[in-house]
């Protein structure tokens, strides 16, 4: 711990300091809601959130109702109750009764079960591993370019068409794309690449060194970085263009610089990782290794299940590793349905959820994960968590109040990881 604060930058201090200082979460004064709609908000980059009150359009419509929820914030309250010491009591696995989270919305939620394993959670906690909450993120990097069209859909162009617009270059990727959230809610933030040897290494680069977080990049010789092309319609509520180059430096990600960099896992509360590592052989192997590593130091590995359409490049037994080695696997419901050889009605509803765990999740790999299913419009409206074969809670995650839309599911995934690993077992006394 003493080298990793001794290796820690100004501004990472700073962040640690505040978290440190933060005030005790009050005594709760329970208020029961049908769903959580009424206290969903809009997420801004550093974690505070704006409350409003959206009324019943975002009810949960349709099907058997999700288990009650109680918040400790009044519906149409807009003081946002502040966070909780990032330091948990300790207490003997399975010894908790309830467990209090902060919403995306800035709310404070109280599940009736862990969303953790009770053995992994606790014995998080017991390492000591709470007081500097630290996340290492595998993933890939690339330089996407990003236009809209604004007169046309593409459905409706009749031939070739030349559009004069303004193209914003961008570094991206799962590994940048979740660094930027995280880093404004843990107090370190790693991130294990791969950096290709063209033009595009040094803006690379340096959009990393701008986020603040610590690099540990493979250089892979005589391979390009990874490209990207995104095109949207006048509407932004349309269909995307999204065009992706298929070689990329992560591909070859190996065990061996894994394995160099033990120590950064070793220390980590959370490993995040997604699908897009288990396309290629080599960089699947590196995430299986970097599992086991953080996993066996008491970390808990969260799987992102990605492509959304995954059914096309692999079918769930080829997971079957991956998922049995995760704590929390989030995921689209229709993706997981489309793994199953499922029918994936859009929007997908609450009973599709329902029926889609209850029947299946017993009895896939990963069954002894925390599942969140996100669901509704986008696929990202609502987040169902799951575990034992059954639904025990189920939130409104602000997507549809949000103003910025862009990479949500990010800064959704940085919150709930702070959130259900560390704060599992704050008590609200």
């Amino acid at each position: 711990m003493a080298e990793r604060r001794r290796t820690m930058s100004g501004r990472s201090r700073e962040r640690a300091a505040g978290m440190k200082n933060r005030p005790a979460m009050p005594s709760p004064v329970i208020t029961r809601l049908s769903s959580l709609a009424d206290t969903s908000g809009v997420v801004d980059g550093r974690g505070t959130a704006e409350h409003r009150h959206h009324g019943d359009e975002h009810e949960h419509r349709d099907g058997p109702p999700f288990p009650q929820w109680a918040s400790c914030a009044s519906p149409r309250s807009p003081t946002t109750s502040p966070r909780p010491p990032l330091t948990a009591p300790r207490r003997p696995p399975g010894s908790v009764s309830a467990v209090y989270v902060l919403m995306p919305s800035g709310a404070w939620g109280r599940y009736p079960s862990p969303w953790v394993s009770p053995n992994r959670a606790a014995g998080a906690q017991m390492s000591g591993k709470t007081g500097e909450p630290s996340i290492v993120i595998l993933g890939d990097l690339r330089v996407d370019f990003r236009s809209r069209i604004r007169d046309h859909r593409f459905a409706l162009l009749p031939s070739d068409h030349l559009e004069f617009a303004e193209i914003v270059m961008k570094v991206s990727g799962t590994a940048v794309n979740l660094a930027r959230p995280a880093r404004h809610h843990f107090s370190a933030v790693d991130v294990i690449s791969c950096i290709g040897t063209d033009h595009f290494s040094s803006v690379i680069r340096s959009a990393l060194d701008d986020l603040d977080v610590r690099c540990h990049l493979q250089e892979v010789p005589d391979i390009h970085n990874g490209t990207s092309l995104l095109v949207r319609e006048p509407d932004l509520k349309g269909p995307r263009l999204l065009v992706a180059s298929k070689s990329t430096p992560v591909s070859r990600l190996s065990i061996e610089h894994v394995r160099g960099v033990h120590q950064i896992l070793e220390s980590a509360n959370v490993l995040f990782a997604d699908g897009y590592l288990a396309l290629h052989e080599a960089s699947r192997a590196a995430m299986t290794e970097a599992a086991r590593i953080t996993r066996s130091a008491g970390g808990v590995f969260c799987f992102d299940l990605l492509p959304h359409h995954a059914e096309r490049y692999f079918s769930l037994s080829e997971l079957q590793d991956i998922l049995e080695m995760s704590d929390i696997v989030i995921s689209s419901a229709r993706t997981f349905a489309r793994l199953l050889s499922l029918d994936d009605p859009y929007p997908y509803r609450a009973e599709h959820v329902t029926a889609l765990v209850r029947r299946n999740l017993s009895n896939t790999p990963g069954r002894d994960a925390t599942w969140l299913l996100r669901f509704g419009i986008k696929d990202l409206q609502d987040t169902a968590v799951c575990r034992n074969g059954a639904v025990s809670a189920v939130y409104d995650t602000g997507y549809l109040a949000a103003e910025d839309k862009s990479e949500y599911g990010d800064r959704l995934a940085a919150r709930e990881l702070i959130n259900h690993v560390l704060h599992g077992y704050v008590s609200p006394n």
